[in-house]
């Protein structure tokens, strides 16, 4: 059988801080872990057939590779970018529940996936994204997802246009500081789960002060930890909740510098 290039949703992910987890779990509960992302990331029952998905594993490194022209895709549409980023949502937060956190990209080009096999443009370009703009525990989209989004039915559900769809897809990404849009895991989680927001946001609450334990100077690490208890902080503000916000004594690389004009 020849082989060719398919166009395909690409999700690259890598789980931060994975080093570290080796050392404090077993080999079963990291397995189980890797298995959690999956099955977070597994079409729900009565959508499975719907979809032709390729996953790779290969130690802390997660690809996913959702085929858009796929013939089930094309007979009827389910809404293929919004699944792939509400199931990524999701699959952070058990990520989070798991002592894990998740830095990736979503991007849309060709590959090739086949036994085991996966190579291609947007397999490169993923890459490109997570390793280098990525930067934070944060999944980034790539914004010619957006344009293919606006242009291909197959990435709407059948009947919706792009004005139809579009607010569904805004709704589960933020935008950062930088410009970039993210999957907004934990607002995601809070609508969907609004009852057990709490303890999602307590246990991610632990997650960051246990990394900023680890991070008491200014580098890499502690930008990532900075930008993460940020995040954490707008949706408990938003929530209401102040008391699973994240404390500046909790993070031992932040300075306050007290005083001068404008200080509050």
């Amino acid at each position: 059988m020849t082989a060719s290039y398919k166009e395909v949703l690409l999700t690259y992910a890598d789980l931060l801080g994975f080093r570290a987890n080796l050392r404090l779990k077993n080999a079963e509960e990291v397995r189980e872990a890797l298995n959690a992302f999956r099955e977070g990331t597994t079409p729900e029952e009565g959508f499975a057939d719907r979809y032709e998905v390729s996953y790779f594993n290969f130690s802390d490194l997660i690809v996913r590779a959702t085929h858009v022209h796929s013939d089930a895709n094309k007979s009827y549409a389910v809404g293929l970018l919004f699944h792939e980023l509400s199931d990524l949502a999701f699959a952070q937060a058990i990520m989070v529940g798991l002592g894990f956190l998740v830095r990736g990209a979503v991007t849309i080009g060709k590959v090739y996936s086949e036994s085991n096999m996966i190579f291609g443009d947007a397999l490169v370009r993923a890459y490109e994204l997570e390793s280098s703009l990525a930067v934070y525990p944060r999944i980034i989209i790539d914004p010619e997802v957006l344009r293919v989004f606006e242009q291909t039915t197959c990435l709407k559900k059948d009947g919706h246009d792009h004005e139809t769809e579009r607010p569904y897809i805004r709704n589960l990404l933020a935008k950062g500081d930088d410009g970039i849009y993210f999957v907004d895991y934990l607002r995601c989680w809070g609508r969907e789960d609004s009852d057990n927001l709490y303890s999602l946001l307590d246990t991610h609450a632990s997650l960051i002060r246990r990394f900023a334990s680890e991070a008491t100077v200014l580098d890499a690490k502690s930008a990532k930890v900075n930008w993460l208890a940020n995040y954490h902080n707008e949706v408990a503000r938003e929530w209401g909740d102040n008391d699973l916000m994240i404390k500046a004594q909790d993070l031992p690389m932040t300075f306050d510098l007290p005083g001068g004009e404008g200080s509050t």
